[in-house]
């Protein structure tokens, strides 16, 4: 799997989140490159729930006689980031966003509860996976 160097640690707990979610388990085999994994599970299932993956690039499979790719993903969407700050609420990167909806394991179709929606920027990111998002603030303005 070829995720970016500094966040692989994240990316790994981000693929093994998205690997439950498609009702799949994963053991880490090496990371001193890529990370490689051994994955157990249907992967027609774990491609479905990849795509929305923010630290992945790209996935390849073995077969103890060769790889082939997997999944490539388009990671086009975060490179225009949003950061700083917008009036008084701080905008975070669209990528960590994903990455926190991804880590909590949210579902299509579950419920999302962002207690301190600010900015709404991970709430977003919840609802493009398909939840139902509950949003508080103590800020009626934002």
């Amino acid at each position: 799997m070829e995720v970016s160097q500094d966040l692989k640690a994240l990316a790994y707990g981000e693929l093994e989140a998205l690997s439950e979610l498609s009702g799949g388990f994963l053991d880490l085999i090496d990371d001193s490159r890529d990370l490689v994994i051994e994955y157990r599970g249907d992967p027609e299932q774990l491609r479905k729930k990849i795509c929305r993956a923010s630290l992945i690039r790209r996935i390849w499979i073995s077969n103890g006689t060769g790889e082939r790719l997997f999944v490539e993903l388009d990671r086009s969407r975060y490179r225009a980031l949003r950061r700083g700050r917008l009036d008084n609420a701080v905008v975070i990167d669209l990528r960590i966003a994903r990455l926190l909806v991804n880590l909590a394991r949210t579902e299509e179709g579950g419920v999302f509860l962002d207690p301190f929606v600010g900015s709404g920027v991970i709430a977003q990111e919840a609802m493009l996976v398909g939840a139902h998002v509950i949003g508080i603030d103590i800020n009626q303005s934002t």
